[in-house]
């Protein structure tokens, strides 16, 4: 019992301190995504970028599928940056889109 409070406290102390360091990279990345979505919602969607937009997000699309289709085709990143942010790998996520492009 005691053991595993111990244990437990050091967890803490230790994720304490991993967020300490990786704290100021996390500040700056939330400031330049905060930068880059500024700029972005000061330029116009074109009409083929909507038309695109809510044709990757079709109900008949998988809803697992219809954000990673969206940030491919209609944002441009490719598919292992995709696969960073949603916790598969890069095949997976390569497969998913696959099949959201073949229900379009």
């Amino acid at each position: 019992m005691i053991s595993t409070g111990r244990f437990k406290a050091i967890d803490i102390i230790r994720r304490r301190d991993n967020a300490r360091e990786i704290a100021p990279e996390v500040t700056t990345r939330i400031q330049e995504v905060c930068g880059a979505n500024v700029q972005r919602a000061e330029t116009e969607i074109e009409d083929d970028q909507l038309r695109l937009i809510f044709t990757c997000c079709h109900p008949a699309i998988d809803p697992k599928v219809q954000v990673p289709l969206t940030l491919r085709e209609v944002c441009g990143l490719i598919t292992k940056e995709i696969a960073k942010a949603f916790p598969t790998s890069p095949a997976t996520m390569a497969q998913r889109i696959v099949r959201g492009k073949a229900k379009i």
